[in-house]
């Protein structure tokens, strides 16, 4: 009977340790699609613990049927697999309950976050922690403001962040990236608000900075440059000084026509400034 007891036991155990690492089930596990079809998936939530917050990211991985068999693939005809994922949320407080007071910071100093100079129509990139410092869970949560953008008929905001929801563990921290979309050389400053608790009474707030630029690079003093008077079959040689004057860095080339080709010639050729 002690013996029965104790495997009940660790059975249950076991099944809150699984139902804690994976709260969130997806019905069916896998299924066949076949072309122009669709599939409807279930997703279960089965928490194990009151009062607390749950966010899980669920991977879907699709690959072509015929490439499980290894006798109808070949090295030509190989499709690798692909996959998607979609961010699971929850959360076990009751109606009407307040969650805990959340005690988290950014890593940014002055909540202010500035993105480096950007080349017109590329993007780049920022990463800060946000980092826990109390003993539960907190859930976190940045608005979109593309799509408040869209419904409002206004320009759509550069700034996005992935992932835009999620869960910090207790003593704990999340990587959250920032992303600028530098479509114009305008200077975009925008408050970019985290609610905490899905309170927005507990947030915080960044401030985000970010410029596009465009190539801007002088050759000598006014662009321009002379050799002086050559005897024929000689050759005479001029330092000119290329400045970059804008903010970005600028890979170079001189491009000689090709009628000058014999004549004329630069050194370096190419170049980073």
């Amino acid at each position: 009977a002690a013996a029965a007891a104790a495997a009940a036991a660790a059975a249950a155990a076991a099944a809150a340790a699984a139902a804690e690492r994976a709260p969130f089930a997806v019905f069916p596990e896998s299924a066949d699609l076949r072309p122009g079809q669709a599939q409807q998936f279930r997703v279960s939530f089965r928490p194990s613990r009151d009062n607390r917050y749950y966010s899980h990211q669920l991977e879907c991985f699709a690959y072509v049927k015929s490439m499980r068999s290894f006798r109808l693939v070949t090295e030509e005809n190989f499709t690798p697999p692909w996959t998607c994922a979609v961010w699971a949320h929850g959360h076990t407080f009751g109606a009407g309950a307040e969650a805990f007071m959340p005690k988290c910071t950014f890593s940014s100093r002055g909540s202010r976050l500035m993105f480096p100079p950007t080349v017109r129509g590329d993007c780049s990139y920022q990463t800060l922690t946000l980092t826990n410092e109390g003993d539960t869970a907190v859930s976190f949560e940045f608005p979109s403001k593309r799509a408040a953008a869209a419904a409002a008929a206004a320009p759509a905001s550069p700034f996005s962040c992935f992932p835009s929801k999620g869960v910090v563990a207790p003593k704990s921290f999340a990587l959250v990236t920032f992303r600028f979309d530098a479509e114009d050389t305008s200077l975009r400053r925008e408050p970019l608000v985290c609610a905490l608790n899905g309170s927005a009474t507990n947030a915080l707030t960044l401030h985000v900075q970010a410029q596009g630029h465009v190539p801007r690079v002088r050759v000598a003093a006014d662009n321009s440059f002379v050799f002086k008077p050559t005897c024929v079959g000689a050759v005479t040689v001029r330092d000119v000084e290329l400045r970059n004057l804008s903010r970005i860095s600028i890979l170079y080339e001189w491009a000689i026509p090709e009628r000058l080709a014999a004549t004329l010639g630069g050194s370096p050729h190419a170049g980073l400034l």
